[in-house]
């Protein structure tokens, strides 16, 4: 098959929290003439999924993969998704999936007291 997969085959979700869902797109775009059948094969963490896993491409056409990130705890995630064309195992592309999953950890001194500066109630400024 000729198809090409843009922007490109390293997909970089944006950070997440634990059980938060985040989400990218790309474009496989099929340049022949013929129809390209394509299957992703999935993680099986279910940390990374594509939608739809599997799908027709008609000659001259293209389909859209969104791919999902939710993370399960705070660390780096990478993951190879293949992705195989035609029923073929010798017409497999790479696309490689990068997410960072992060927990907040403040601390507040003072005594956990917040202090606002006083407001005046009907008060505007030009």
């Amino acid at each position: 098959p000729m198809v090409k997969i843009s922007p490109s085959n390293k997909i970089t979700f944006p950070p997440a929290g634990i059980n938060e869902s985040v989400y990218q797109t790309v474009q496989i775009v099929n340049t022949s003439d013929t129809p390209a059948y394509f299957k992703i094969l999935q993680d099986s963490t279910k940390t990374f999924r594509a939608f739809p896993p599997m799908g027709l491409i008609n000659g001259k056409s293209f389909a859209l993969l969104c791919f999902e990130f939710q993370p399960k705890q705070t660390r780096f995630y990478n993951f190879t998704a293949q992705c195989i064309f035609n029923h073929s195992s010798s017409n497999i592309q790479s696309l490689h999936l990068v997410g960072h999953c992060y927990t907040p950890q403040l601390t507040i001194g003072n005594d956990a007291k917040l202090f606002y500066p006083p407001t005046y109630t009907g008060v505007s400024s030009k």
